[in-house]
Parts: structure tokens; sequence; C-alpha cells
């Protein structure tokens, strides 16, 4: 949860675990001050994979971090 923190330059909501295309990864949700974010970190490595924005209007959309393969 640490590095979803640290990312989003919020606070952790929550984490999850899930698989997603054979990869282990943590979902971490921050509430920071540009609204709410999702963070993919790759359970194996802790590299953010993939980071969601939710909008005003409640609608996730991806946005691939910068140094990682996208899921």
């Amino acid at each position: 949860m640490e590095i979803g923190e640290k990312q989003g330059a919020g606070k952790s909501l929550g984490a999850e675990f899930d698989l997603e295309k054979g990869r282990a990864v943590w979902e971490v949700k921050v509430l920071g001050a540009s609204g709410l974010q999702e963070f993919k970190v790759d359970a194996m490595s802790g590299q953010v994979v993939k980071v969601e924005e939710e909008h005003l209007r409640g609608r996730l959309t991806p946005r691939v971090a910068r140094h990682s393969n996208s899921l």
C-alpha cells in the first residue's frame, strides 16, 4: 500500500490481491488531491504496472505507468 500512496500522493483506502493475465498484482486504491486512483502493483517486483483514475462521472480510464509493461 505504501507504493500506491507514494505514487498517488494520497491516503490508501485499501488493497486487493488479484491475478490479471497470469500476473499476480495488488490493486491499491488511493485518495489524493486529484481524486481516486487505483494502482496495479506487480506482486513480485513491487513495480506499478497500471494506474486507473476515477473521474467525476465515475468512469475508470486506464493510464499506463511509465516504466512498465502494461497488463
